[in-house]
């Protein structure tokens, strides 16, 4: 998990490397237990170009054997850099390019003092989603971002997405990006 946060996320995002630096060990705990502390993990740094070319895609893709994973870090929530923009096209051009046909957890790792305005731009992303493939009209209240509570014994730090009502064509929606969950990971 170092080498994912060494070698990927910090050497691709020159912006942040003190961020990295300062929060590292709390990152390598936290996408662990978000990655349900498995004994192996095979992660892709989709960041690298010879990788994944230089299409819009995620940061990092993992393999746990058990679930498969798309990570993106957002560490700035300005409108230029916002968590919604192209987020779902990303995850599926990420995909594309990798060849990957399973669907993924999204985890966007996200700063503990930016969780309001990160939830508020989330819920925004699901709207628009749910009203340009569905022409469903949700409030803000209809989605609700929560921590999943424990899974298998351990606090999970993962916050999910769902939905009070549309929920099954949410995950149609999720399903046409190759997305299976979508999770905020406030580090």
């Amino acid at each position: 998990m170092e080498e994912l946060i060494e070698e990927c996320l910090k050497k691709y995002d020159k912006d942040h490397k003190n961020f990295y630096e300062t929060h590292k060990e709390e990152m390598i705990s936290k996408l662990l237990k978000a990655f349900g502390n498995p004994t192996s993990i095979k992660y892709t740094c989709t960041e690298d170009p010879q990788v994944s070319g230089t299409s819009r895609r995620v940061d990092a893709y993992a393999d746990t054997g058990t679930n498969k994973y798309a990570v993106e870090v957002k560490l700035s929530l300005t409108t230029g850099a916002s968590l919604g923009r192209g987020l779902s096209r990303k995850v599926k051009e990420t995909l594309e390019s990798l060849n990957i046909s399973d669907r993924v957890i999204l985890v966007i790792v996200i700063p503990e003092s930016s969780l309001e305005n990160a939830r508020d731009q989330l819920r925004r992303h699901v709207m628009s989603i749910l009203r340009g493939l569905f022409n469903i009209r949700l409030g803000q209240d209809d989605i609700v971002i929560r921590y999943q509570g424990l899974i298998e014994n351990v606090e999970s730090p993962l916050m999910t997405v769902r939905l009070k009502r549309h929920n099954r064509e949410f995950l149609n929606a999720l399903r046409e990006f190759g997305i299976k969950e979508i999770a905020l990971l406030p580090i």
